[in-house]
């Protein structure tokens, strides 16, 4: 069942969605994972900076959740790719020239197949949108440290995670969307519109824990079938952290490696009466934070000649094919 078929039974399946969302809320405001409000840990001055790469992040995860939801949908019912829009309105990011062939193709591909792939896609492209605003939050806090309450690395990780922590309660919303479509309706109590909103009557189909996307075993008879409320939930949860945890085992490397990069770096030298005619001026302090200034203009140990840091740059070995099949599949050239 994806939508229920009268109001009364809608207003029940909201009613019973809309406390076990409150709760899922509610566990993620007090979790003891949840990192602390970015507002609190930044100083006035760096609140607009900070806010801009925030905004940046977002902007670029709704398109990347766009772009994969579009995809994955239309793979997984591609007797709509060759339609101009989708869901009511949403333009085909299919280009128009290779709709006919994405239908051949994706009818003859296995579903649980399709969700994987899609999945990996996400996951991936947000490994790279973490990577990015990693690099941007470091170059301040390495120039700005003296102002941070935290060490430079520790300030920037803490930024970065509470964007990741963030997704927990949106992802499992965009999963429902690459499977299915919600349908409009207004037959319902006002009180329940939020739990409407996040679509909580929803039920997992089952491909989405069939090989390879799962464990079980593929049925093409009962791949359409929905799960009940219980594990429905219990695998939104799970299909979210398996989306979130490369971005965040590659957040946890990233701070690893500018740890070593700073490490790295020579400390300053006493200076000397007479130094000698071709000694350079230090690029390297010692902060209050006891981490070493880096003057991004110039330090080679840590970031390059445009100010890019080289290791926050490491792309998945796999990473290059699969954006260029996502490309080809959607043009994004």
């Amino acid at each position: 069942m994806i939508e229920p078929v009268d109001s009364q039974e809608l207003n029940r399946l909201l009613a019973e969605g809309d406390v076990r969302l409150r709760r899922s809320i509610e566990a993620l405001k007090n979790s003891p994972r949840r990192p602390k409000d970015w507002e609190e840990i930044t100083p006035a001055q760096l609140k607009s900076a900070i806010q801009h790469l925030r905004d940046e992040f977002k902007s670029q995860e709704w398109q990347i959740t766009m772009r994969t939801e579009c995809g994955c949908y239309l793979a997984l019912h591609p007797e709509l790719a060759t339609q101009p829009t989708f869901k009511g309105g949403f333009t085909n990011l299919i280009p128009v020239e290779r709709r006919a062939a994405w239908q051949q193709f994706y009818r003859r591909t296995f579903e649980p197949a399709i969700f994987k792939f899609w999945c990996d896609q996400l996951s991936e492209n947000l490994v790279d949108s973490i990577i990015k605003t990693f690099d941007r939050i470091l170059k301040i806090a390495l120039t700005q440290q003296a102002t941070l309450p935290l060490a430079p690395v520790e300030w920037t990780t803490m930024l970065a995670h509470g964007l990741l922590y963030s997704l927990e309660r949106t992802l499992p919303s965009k999963i429902k969307a690459m499977c299915d479509e919600q349908k409009n309706r207004s037959d319902f109590a006002k009180d329940y519109f939020f739990a409407y909103c996040a679509w909580v009557y929803w039920r997992a189909p089952r491909f989405v824990h069939m090989k390879p996307s799962g464990n079980t075993s593929y049925d093409p008879n009962t791949a359409w079938e929905r799960e009940d409320e219980d594990k429905t939930e219990r695998l939104l949860h799970g299909l979210t952290e398996r989306i979130l945890d490369p971005a965040r085992f590659k957040l946890k490397d990233l701070a690893g490696e500018a740890y070593v990069a700073l490490a790295s770096t020579a400390p300053e030298r006493a200076p000397t009466e007479n130094p000698p005619s071709h000694a350079q001026p230090t690029a390297h302090g010692t902060g209050e934070t006891g981490f070493p200034n880096i003057d991004l203009r110039r330090s080679r140990s840590c970031l390059g000649k445009k100010g890019t840091c080289p290791i926050f740059l490491i792309r998945h070995s796999s990473q290059i094919a699969k954006e260029n099949a996502l490309r080809y599949a959607l043009n994004m050239n």
